[in-house]
């Protein structure tokens, strides 16, 4: 098998050999460093590289806003506190940084005591999502809760949920909505979603409770202690959760990664034959997907190439006349190895997706093939995303590869050179 083109989509792009690699995002990003798994801030226009899964690899995401202001100031006035919370900013930070993480106390056996902030929001069926990094512990003698609650107008609605800061464990304690934990080094991100119901509601409250329960999942005014919070989150209109937006005195917004990182076009291959091979990670589950997200593409216009499908398809794959697909329920913050191959002849043109969950490439129907893809200027990683994901170790080949070789090419990791992985470069 020819191996023509590669890129590690890792440690800043080092190693590619596509040409003319460029990143454009209008905005400043953070990232988990893989170093020292602190929050770090990249530039405008710079690509985020996180360590997850045991990879390298890049990180994208569509834009996204934090209506919640001061979200690491919760000694502000923008930040009611209910009871002695007495928020305390003598804590180091998601970011290392000293004393901006917040210790808030529960005190009182009788209230359950709270930080609250409020959002104003329109009177639709929209779902939201929400998060706070909460510090891990030992203490199992008392949970936190976070609760998002959607009143002023209409019929009301809530979500709680509540966290072991041991173990991770995250209990609805009532309401509905998604929720999940995902682990952060020293801290639990706790994220969790809700449903405004086109009642009249207008306003949507994040509350932080340090001691909601001594037993998780029901409440209790009795519960007492304290916990140390960062990073609050609310992004309107979203579902799922993304990196952390720091804002002050007005809500901020990350500008979209769509499209980049982007290479010159490599010539004579999405119009002839060839395979692709790319490592994808969403953040999201196929079930949560409201729209379809690219992944890779070859059309500046277009992520038609490799792209996650609403139709129940999993991944899919069009020459811009032909669908190919391969079905999948794809999990969030799980690895999957990606496959595209075109022009082959199998009693006429065609091409196929393929998915290896772990086991082996397996293959969606095979389709006829128009000779070529839709075709633009640029290679483009994550054109129209929906959520955000990471890649890694893309590799084009100017042939179809066997399900033999595809097997053989190796998962790019950090036990190996980030750069060189596998048998075939």
């Amino acid at each position: 098998m020819a191996l023509q083109y590669y890129a590690p989509l890792a440690v800043n792009m080092i190693g590619s050999n596509l040409a003319n690699e460029t990143h454009v995002r209008a905005s400043t990003a953070t990232y988990i460093d893989g170093a020292d798994g602190l929050l770090k801030e990249a530039a405008v226009d710079i690509p985020r590289f996180e360590l997850v899964g045991g990879h390298n690899a890049l990180l994208v995401e569509p834009a996204g806003t934090n209506v919640c202001l001061r979200s690491r100031e919760f000694d502000h006035a923008s930040w009611v506190q209910a009871g002695s919370t007495n928020p305390t900013a003598n804590e180091t930070g998601i970011d290392g940084e000293a004393n901006l993480a917040y210790t808030l106390t529960d005190n009182s056996a009788v209230a359950l005591e709270h930080s609250a902030q409020t959002i104003v929001i329109p009177n639709d069926s929209n779902t939201h999502v929400a998060y706070v990094y909460i510090k891990k512990d030992e203490d199992e003698t008392r949970f936190p809760e976070i609760t998002l609650y959607i009143d002023n107008g209409g019929t009301p609605v809530l979500h709680r949920q509540h966290l072991n800061t041991k173990t991770g464990a995250s209990v609805q304690a009532e309401g509905a909505g998604s929720y999940g934990v995902i682990d952060r080094g020293d801290w639990w991100q706790l994220w969790m979603t809700i449903a405004n119901n086109s009642s009249g509601n207008l306003r949507l409250r994040l509350y932080i409770l340090p001691a909601a329960a001594t037993v998780i999942g029901t409440r209790t005014a009795t519960a007492q202690g304290s916990c140390i919070f960062d990073a609050a989150q609310v992004e309107l209109d979203k579902n799922i959760p993304s990196s952390v937006i720091h804002t002050v005195a007005s809500s901020v917004t990350r500008a979209t990664d769509s499209g980049y990182p982007r290479w010159d076009l490599p010539a004579d291959l999405f119009d002839a034959e060839g395979t692709a091979i790319i490592w994808f990670r969403p953040g999201f589950a196929e079930a949560a997907a409201s729209a379809d997200g690219g992944i890779l593409a070859c059309s500046d216009l277009s992520f038609l190439l490799l792209y996650t499908d609403i139709s129940g398809n999993g991944v899919a794959s069009s020459d811009g006349t032909t669908q190919a697909t391969q079905a999948l329920a794809y999990a969030a913050y799980t690895w999957y190895k990606l496959i595209v191959k075109w022009g082959y002849d199998d009693g006429g043109e065609k091409f196929r997706v393929g998915i290896d969950s772990g086991s082996g490439v397996s293959w969606g129907t095979e389709q006829n093939f128009d000779g070529s893809h839709a075709l633009g200027s640029y290679l483009r990683i994550g054109h129209t995303l929906f959520g955000p994901m990471h890649l890694a170790g893309l590799r084009l080949y100017d042939n179809a590869l066997s399900d033999a070789e595809i097997d053989a090419v190796v998962s790019p990791s950090v036990a190996s050179n980030p750069l060189f992985f596998g048998s075939n470069f």
